[in-house]
């Protein structure tokens, strides 16, 4: 006697759970499981013939419980054709004949959130962490054409969640702009202003190359040469501090609505138009996004990701404090390649949006003791290191009032964290008659001495003083607060990195914490700070990117951030020396060096967004002045510079975001007629 052959579907739910995949029923051409509880239902191979007959379709469990499997789904022509160029690699794509490759498939660890991305109301891209997928062979439910795998070879990918998430916003990003692709005869325009706008946001040269190379191919422009021209030559103008078009060109191709949606896949919150000439600065449309890449890599990334999962607390404010804490107990015992005595004392500002986003949430998970336990800073605090044990101190900000005051803490405590919890605080003390707080803040930046009285009448302080600085805030106490203190350019702010977030999601509910794993990790972590001192290897390729770097930032003494810039390189050695210490490597790869690269480029963004040296007067002093030059009568561009002595003094800069506040203001206008070169015209809003 013959054993009849087994149903596809019944084969299918087989090897799905050899594959250790949670496969599920569904009603035959539907996407309904068709039952209550099937979120909860878990299959064993003994009910597959009592679950799943012959015309059934099948579907697997995303997320938790479905073993960490995350879908990408790509709904629509588009989105599949720019998949290659922005989904991580995976070996495991699904589809329909007429739909082919249009899932993704991945396990996600931390998985990343559940979103649909959804433009005029249609769903291009949607990232599938919850509930369930049909999958093969079950039949679709419109078409009825049978569901197949185009790939299924190997083992599924395990992604870290944020870039995933990451991933599939820029994925859903560059499908929008290609199904509104403009016209012939705005296309070089298009491609200069995207160019400039992602630039401006932080975006590396290549990153947008790729990003511009995707989008013209995939909408099948024959002058694709021409965009990636775009972009060279857009670099190039900034590089030069020449003016360049940006989001404002972009808006006016795309459509507000385009624009805003765009933007807001990528990240990039939308600024208000500026209303008033006296504000610090004119602001861009948005902040930029903290690169993916720079969370990931090391037992840093691991412990942030378990510390922020399914919380409303933005993971690089956690990797930064657990830095902050790690180099303040581990300073000179780690050394970086031809640069030994690298400090690595941080000072960290937190800075979001609004005043409750995560701040001290954050700090609490790293520092605070709370029931839950398995915080970083009691497991590191009382390290043995070699030279005995140091004992690392948290200062309170609020008993700061001077830096003799400062100084008398250290004597006591040499190696110590001073933390404002409000940046206010700071700003208060700082601002006191006499304060110097911010003075003593950047000597101990550079040294590791601090002292109050005369050089040969030392009364308090130490010639052993390891002090790390975390200071949390919003951004507009921060920008505020600091201007015209003397701290900007090569002052106290040119010391901090900074973790900015623009918002945090509301998490209702936040998940239960893996304290085993977290502990684990924990341990893992103090076991690899070294007792002598540790200085890694690096290859030469990496040797070789980083050098690049330190050349561009390097590159334009006359540039007004140059004094930042040049110290930022410090503080991207300690980025990638951390990264490669707390991997469990003593050497230093290209990878990592790209790692901390794509940071250093965020925090250079950062800063160039948040603090222009001197803003406010350069910006007031120069308003006053276009705006008596256009009190005599119209004026072109250039006319407005040679008023401005802009040929002259250099202030490009300055002169590009006055005239844009001024016009966004409304109190300047651009006359729609050109003069005989060609150039618009600017007047007065009264003539």
């Amino acid at each position: 006697m013959t054993v009849a052959a087994q149903p596809e579907i019944v084969r299918a739910a087989y090897d799905y759970l050899a594959a250790g995949w949670s496969p599920i029923p569904v009603l035959p051409r539907s996407k309904n499981p068709g039952r209550d509880g099937w979120q909860t239902l878990r299959v064993v191979a003994a009910d597959v013939p009592d679950l799943f007959s012959p015309d059934s379709n099948i579907g697997l469990l995303l997320g938790a419980r479905g073993e960490g499997l995350v879908d990408a789904d790509l709904d629509c022509r588009e989105a599949v054709a720019l998949a290659p160029y922005f989904l991580p690699v995976t070996g495991f794509k699904s589809g329909r004949p007429t739909n082919p490759q249009s899932h993704y498939w991945f396990r996600g660890s931390p998985l990343p959130e559940h979103k649909k991305f959804e433009f005029d109301g249609e769903c291009l891209v949607e990232l599938r962490s919850v509930g369930q997928t049909v999958a093969p062979p079950s039949l679709h439910d419109k078409t009825g054409e049978q569901l197949v795998w185009h790939e299924a070879t190997g083992e599924l990918p395990t992604i870290a969640g944020g870039i995933l998430s990451r991933a599939v916003a820029e994925l859903a990003a560059a499908t929008l702009l290609v199904r509104q692709y403009p016209k012939t005869g705005v296309r070089h325009d298009f491609a200069l202003a995207l160019a400039g706008f992602l630039l401006r946001r932080g975006w590396p040269l290549e990153k947008v190359r790729q990003f511009v190379q995707a989008v013209a191919t995939a909408a099948k422009d024959e002058e694709l040469e021409d965009r990636l021209t775009c972009v060279e030559t857009t670099v190039e103008r900034l590089a030069l501090s020449d003016e360049t078009i940006g989001g404002g060109r972009l808006r006016e191709i795309l459509g507000s609505a385009v624009f805003s949606t765009f933007c807001e896949w990528l990240g990039f919150s939308v600024q208000p138009t500026v209303e008033t000439i006296e504000a610090d600065q004119v602001p861009e449309e948005s902040i930029p996004l903290w690169p993916a890449t720079a969370l990931d890599g090391d037992y840093i990334g691991e412990l942030t990701f378990l510390l922020t999962n399914g919380t409303g607390i933005p993971p690089q404010f956690v990797r930064e404090e657990i830095i902050l804490v790690l180099a303040a107990i581990a300073d000179g015992k780690f050394g970086f390649p031809r640069h030994p005595d690298l400090p690595l004392r941080r000072y960290l500002a937190v800075l979001s949006e609004h005043p409750q986003s995560g701040k001290g949430e954050s700090w609490k998970r790293i520092a605070g003791n709370t029931p839950e336990g398995g915080c970083l800073l009691p497991v590191i605090r009382g390290t043995v290191l070699g030279d005995g044990t140091r004992e690392l101190q948290i200062l309170n900000g609020t008993g700061i009032g001077s830096g003799q005051f400062l100084a008398k803490e250290l004597e006591a405590n040499p190696y110590a964290i001073c933390v404002w919890d409000e940046l206010s605080q700071l700003l208060q003390v700082s601002g006191q008659q006499c304060s110097t707080v911010f003075s003593s803040l950047k000597t101990c930046f550079e040294s590791n001495s601090l002292w109050t009285g005369s050089l040969t009448n030392k009364k308090h302080g130490s010639d052993d003083a390891h002090l790390s600085v975390l200071m949390q805030g919003t951004r507009s106490t921060f920008r505020e607060g600091f201007a015209l203190r003397g701290a900007t350019g090569d002052g106290l702010l040119s010391r901090f990195v900074i973790a900015f977030s623009a918002g945090q999601p509301v998490v209702p509910e936040w998940e239960q914490r893996d304290l085993t794993r977290e502990r684990q990790v924990m341990q893992t972590i103090r076991e690899m700070l070294p007792t002598t001192l540790t200085i890694p290897t690096i290859t030469e390729d990496a040797r070789e990117r980083m050098r690049d770097f330190a050349l561009v930032l390097n590159g334009d003494p006359e540039q007004p951030d140059f004094a930042y810039a040049r110290r930022l390189h410090e503080h991207a050695k300690v980025d990638v020396l951390m990264r490669c210490i707390f991997s469990g490597s003593r050497e230093i790869t290209l990878e990592m060096v790209n790692r901390s690269i794509a940071w250093g480029e965020h925090q250079l963004a950062l800063r160039r967004f948040l603090w222009t040296p001197d803003a406010k007067n350069a910006i007031s002093a120069m308003a006053q002045l276009l705006l008596r030059r256009l009190q005599k009568g119209t004026a072109s561009r250039n006319d407005l510079r040679r008023a401005a002595n802009v040929d002259r003094d250099g202030t490009f800069e300055e002169f590009n975001r006055c005239l844009t506040a001024l016009t966004r203001s409304g109190q300047v206008i651009t006359l729609p007629q050109l003069n005989r070169k060609g150039q618009s015209i600017y007047a007065l809003c009264t003539d």
